[in-house]
């Protein structure tokens, strides 16, 4: 029993991680493991999606996020930077092309 409950707090402990944005790429992989493995962490994982989806749902976008997840949000919300202009092309006077102009001899 006491294996059951370490594998349900570990699965919790990593599904909150992942919704909240803050799970690193090693935890993914070993969420991802246990998943592949153990049908009672699929189970779990299920429940809490299942509660993510339902607080969500209830909740709207009200509900509070982790200081990761919301400096990342702002990020993503700040407008870009246009460019920086480039410099105009210099303007340059040329003659005009006639075949009575010689080419430059380090031309041919």
């Amino acid at each position: 029993m006491d294996e059951m409950n370490d594998l349900t707090a570990e699965v919790q402990e990593l599904a909150w991680a992942l919704v909240d944005e803050y799970a690193t790429d090693a935890q993914i992989r070993h969420l991802e493991e246990l998943l592949l493995e153990n049908e009672d962490a699929r189970k779990v994982y299920v429940m809490c999606m299942q509660m993510h989806a339902d607080l969500h749902y209830l909740l709207g976008d009200k509900r509070p996020r982790s200081h990761i997840a919301l400096e990342k949000a702002m990020r993503e919300k700040e407008p870009s930077k246009p460019a920086p202009a480039s410099p105009p092309l210099p303007v340059v006077d040329l003659p005009p092309a006639s075949s009575s102009t010689p080419l430059p001899n380090e031309w041919l």
